[in-house]
């Protein structure tokens, strides 16, 4: 989380007049007390008026007001912003902390990393270092100073940067008028430690957290940085990624079940495999056929990282592109995993040579892969590289499914797509699919994604997803790490992102999301003024022709959820005026599958989205959508496909104990 709360030279009369003027209703901040040495105050705004609340240290722990204690003013912060109603007024009225008043970093030096606890510097400088790397990160206990971190032949050594006032200085020594300043000078004048060991600052430990705000200036930055210190290479991306391909041979993940003689028929490309303890394993099959449980398929379960990274908790199927003795196994794994979302990016054949063979039937034919029966209902192509498939598949027993293919040709292998909105409308319409899904389902469904070794876009994609989903979730005042959730995917499964240029347009990607997003907001408030309301988006330049560049607003997290939100729920589809399904099928058929005719309009049932009326253009009410996802009993105790009773709730958290303000 970042601390850019946190101003540590601000008088009470500067805050309130910040959060008045520049703040909204649960804007807040916090600052050193002027009146209370070693003692902070936290700043909120109710309404036209701000509430200025004690923060008491005790020199290890921080309260407000003899209330649960913490052990840093983060964790306190953390936790009354994750619960909003604990905190209270006088009168018993919640006062929660929503918006985060920002104060200016001390330097967009690289080197800074902010808000980073000791154990995670330690950790940057010992595994991306070497001796003489450093970092410079915000103390987190003696708020209001910085802390150097350096390498010391392998061991890390820490010293105190103190700010006084507007001036900076290391134990006591000359003063500086700005951290740049400081650094510039121990660059060239080493320092001796109490140890006497001599401190070189050679090569800084660069951040790769950004806030939202600072993507446009982090992508120009890499894409011109040079190495001072070494010879060979070009910084900035390749930097990043270098590091990315080191720790990659760091990783002890075994591979054994991949190499095994009676699978390697099963692998695409003989080595890109699976890791063994994230592959998805194939149940109920023939066990005197050696092999039959295999797929060259990983789940990606963010699960255990969510809560960390505010990540959503969605699970991804990264695999491979099928091959003619594999097209059973694939469709095996969509039915036991329960995914209801194929995201293909790769054409079948690309320079003559074949990229994954066509797995699934011709409009409006059927054909049975092992016991899995697929009917193709429909196609639809929503640009000239994307095209939408809606497929029915069945097993005897079961209840029919409906599984949604969106094939992206416009990305080459090894290669990215020269138009990164065309990528970013993929991913829209990917998501706002898989969310009306999950809106009517009681259990998750991942979301299976694949290209022809499986790695690259596959792997380009995910992070993308992850991180646009944190934007989607956090609002535009969020921080990303592109290059930690890289390296997180690549747990799951070797390789994901496999070169620089794909690392690159990640950066590329979320900075065009971005713009666009600033560009919707201005665009919706131009509309909005002649009476009209903007619903869809597109991440095309198409936008540029309503809203000029220099029309682009200031980033705002409350706007930017609104808009957010109003995308996912109101995105353009084709409705019933243009039907998908192909025009061979039986309409009793078509209308039995569906559960409503095509043809008329569609009257959501009761496992609709409520609000679906006001949207008229939502993905409820195109001929797509499935109305019903729960699974038809079968009759037999064990069933081949069985994917189990929904996970059960687990018990709500216990209730907070209001903290009152005196």
């Amino acid at each position: 989380m970042s601390r850019r709360w946190f101003h540590s030279h601000l008088n009470g009369l500067d805050a309130q007049r910040i959060l008045l003027d520049e703040g909204v209703e649960g804007s807040f901040l916090v600052r050193k007390s002027y009146s209370r040495k070693g003692q902070f105050v936290l700043s909120v705004r109710h309404g036209n008026k701000v509430n200025h609340i004690k923060i008491h240290n005790d020199g290890e722990l921080f309260d407000l007001n003899g209330g649960e204690k913490f052990a840093t003013l983060t964790d306190l912060v953390e936790h009354y912003m994750t619960h909003p109603r604990v905190l209270k007024e006088q009168g018993g009225i919640p006062l929660p902390l929503l918006i985060p008043i920002g104060s200016p970093e001390p330097t967009n030096e690289r080197w800074f990393h902010g808000q980073m606890s000791r154990k995670e510097a330690e950790y940057l400088i010992l595994e991306k270092g070497r001796p003489g790397s450093y970092l410079v990160r915000e103390s987190q206990s003696d708020p209001g100073n910085y802390v150097l971190t350096v390498n010391v032949d392998d061991k890390v050594s820490e010293i105190l940067i103190r700010c006084n006032g507007e001036k900076y200085d290391i134990g006591g020594g000359e003063e500086f008028l700005s951290l740049n300043d400081l650094m510039k000078f121990y660059s060239f004048n080493p320092m001796v430690d109490q140890t006497g060991s001599v401190i070189h600052l050679i090569s800084p430990v660069n951040v790769t957290r950004i806030s939202i705000a600072g993507i446009v200036d982090r992508v120009f930055k890499l894409k011109h940085q040079k190495y001072q210190h070494y010879s060979i290479g070009t910084g900035g991306f390749w930097e990043e990624f270098d590091v990315l391909q080191q720790w990659e041979t760091k990783r002890d993940g075994t591979k054994d079940i991949g190499f095994l003689d009676e699978n390697k028929s099963k692998n695409r490309y003989r080595n890109i495999l699976p890791y063994d303890h994230s592959r998805i394993v194939l149940r109920n099959c023939d066990k005197n056929i050696p092999g039959s449980d295999y797929i060259n398929a990983n789940i990606i379960k963010l699960d255990p990282f969510a809560l960390a990274e505010n990540y959503e908790t969605r699970n991804y199927i990264v695999t491979q592109g099928c091959l003619h003795n594999t097209i059973n196994d694939f469709w095996k794994m969509i039915w036991q995993e329960d995914s209801r979302v194929i995201v293909m990016i790769t054409k079948l054949f690309e320079k003559s040579k074949e990229k994954c063979v066509k797995y699934w039937p011709d409009l409006g034919q059927t054909r049975e892969y092992g016991k899995i029966t697929v009917l193709n209902l429909g196609e639809y192509a929503h640009q000239q590289d994307m095209i939408e498939r809606m497929f029915d598949i069945s097993i005897p027993n079961f209840r029919h499914r409906r599984i949604f293919q969106y094939h992206y040709k416009g990305w080459p292998d090894h290669g990215v797509p020269s138009d990164a909105g065309s990528l970013l409308d993929l991913q829209f319409v990917v998501n706002t699919r898989q969310f009306n899904i999950e809106a009517h389902s009681d259990v998750s469904h991942p979301l299976t994604v694949h290209c022809s070794a499986g790695i690259g876009r596959t792997g380009t994609f995910v992070v993308l997803d992850l991180l646009i989903g944190l934007i989607n979730r956090k609002g535009l005042d969020c921080e990303l790490d592109i290059q930690r959730t890289t390296h997180m995917v690549r747990s799951f499964r070797p390789g994901l992102v496999q070169s620089e240029a794909q690392y690159q347009f990640i950066y590329t990607a979320i900075n065009h999301y971005v713009q666009t997003i600033c560009s919707r907001i201005s665009a919706e408030k131009t509309i909005e003024m002649i009476g009209r309301e903007y619903l869809n988006i597109k991440y095309t330049d198409e936008l540029a022709t309503i809203v000029g560049e220099e029309n682009v607003p200031t980033l705002n997290p409350c706007t930017a959820h609104r808009v957010l939100k109003n995308a996912i729920t109101c995105n353009t589809y084709p409705t019933t005026d243009s039907p998908l399904v192909s025009p061979t099928l039986d309409k009793s058929n078509v209308v039995e599958l569906l559960g409503y005719d095509p043809g008329k309009p569609n009257i959501p049932t009761t496992t609709m989205v409520a609000t679906a009326d006001s949207c008229p253009n939502s993905p409820t009410s195109n001929v797509f959508e499935l109305h019903s996802y729960e699974n038809i009993t079968s009759s037999l105790p064990s069933s081949e496909c069985d994917i189990g009773p929904p996970p059960l709730e687990a018990p709500p958290p216990p209730p907070q104990s209001p903290i009152m303000i005196l």
